[in-house]
């Protein structure tokens, strides 16, 4: 049932950024709000925590899944490509692709510019200087600067391949997963991480379909919409799942209110930023398997917060889970998701 005027002023009158908001989310570079992108400049010490512990988890999946096969590979949303360009180190490949409409600083949630050359090169030092005498890469070595990172398995040791010439097997592609058909290649792994961000889910799995191969995995890290940090810092509001609670509509008028100043722009990154119409994880299966994929797995990874959204979400005989329920037919498990682990194979 739609809420009413009443209850929209309700739900505005408990709005509170710093007790519901603002602890949850990640530090910003000093200087800057908690809604603002990163400034240009050299990646920080987070971000470079953030790509290792993505390219050594992957590594690890890949490994699990096709073991010492020589495989081609592709990265669909890269964003500076980092995640592709390393790989290489950590397993065999025959080519390694990225491919992204943006450039560095054109995305709300794009890494800010940067020189990728020199930076790549800082951070592949970074990696070298975390093996030991035996090129063995450790979680353990770089574990202190990935504290905010919503996991709780950590990689297993892998050893690098530092004598490879990445140059040999990288491209990057400025194309938007909507056109993957202009690439000339068939993959045997892909993957994408920030499908969130993408619309029209059913054009993105017919042409990952279209160029992967015959026993081709194609595996998402997914940040649920649904999640409690769903519209990400940019778009999140004042309420614990505030935007599961109000109807579109109610949202505008809560954002007008709260963020006068910044309404236009949460708006556009909430319609425009984040994938639209809004889809569960059931929907996306569904979507996956109406473009030939199958249903690999599905892996709910908790959030660093789990305790506190637990508290939120199950206190008042639920009273928060059944406002939600009111508008979207999704799961617990999804809402007090982090990261959301999904495979599909051919």
């Amino acid at each position: 049932m739609p809420q009413s005027k009443k209850s929209v002023s309700n739900l505005i009158e408990q709005s509170d950024l710093g007790k519901y908001l603002l602890p949850f989310l990640s530090p910003t570079s000093p200087g800057t709000e908690y809604w603002q992108s990163q400034p240009s400049g050299s990646l920080t010490k987070r971000q470079i925590g953030r790509i290792c512990l993505q390219v050594h988890q992957l590594a690890e999946k890949i490994i699990k899944t096709k073991g010492d096969q020589k495989i081609s590979f592709l990265d669909i949303g890269t964003g500076n490509g980092f995640i592709p360009r390393l790989l290489p180190f950590f397993i065999n490949l025959k080519i390694s692709h990225g491919i992204d409409p943006f450039l560095d600083g054109e995305h709300k949630t794009s890494f800010q510019k940067h020189d990728r050359d020199s930076e790549f090169k800082n951070v592949l030092g970074f990696l070298i200087d975390m093996c030991d005498k035996k090129d063995i890469f450790s979680f353990n070595n770089y574990a202190s600067i990935t504290g905010n990172e919503h996991f709780y398995s950590k990689p297993l040791n892998i050893k690098l391949n530092l004598e490879i010439n990445n140059a040999d097997v990288y491209k990057f592609f400025q194309i938007g997963a909507h056109h993957l058909d202009k690439l000339n290649f068939k993959y045997d792994y892909l993957y994408c991480k920030g499908i969130e961000h993408i619309h029209d889910w059913q054009t993105v799995f017919e042409k990952a379909y279209s160029v992967s191969s015959d026993k081709a995995v194609f595996y998402l890290k997914h940040k649920s919409f649904f999640s409690y940090l769903g519209p990400h810092r940019y778009g999140s509001t004042g309420l614990p799942w505030g935007h599961l609670r109000m109807t579109e509509a109610e949202y505008d008028e809560y954002i007008l209110n709260e963020f006068p100043d910044r309404a236009h722009s949460i708006k556009k990154f909430f319609y425009e930023g984040l994938s639209y119409p809004r889809n569960t994880i059931g929907q996306m299966i569904k979507i996956a398997a109406d473009s030939g994929w199958q249903l690999g797995s599905v892996d709910f990874e908790r959030s660093n917060h789990i305790k506190s959204f637990q508290t939120f979400l199950f206190k008042n005989n639920l009273k928060i889970y059944h406002q939600i329920k009111s508008n979207y037919d999704v799961s617990i498990e999804e809402l007090l998701s982090g990261l959301i682990h999904i495979t599909f194979t051919k």
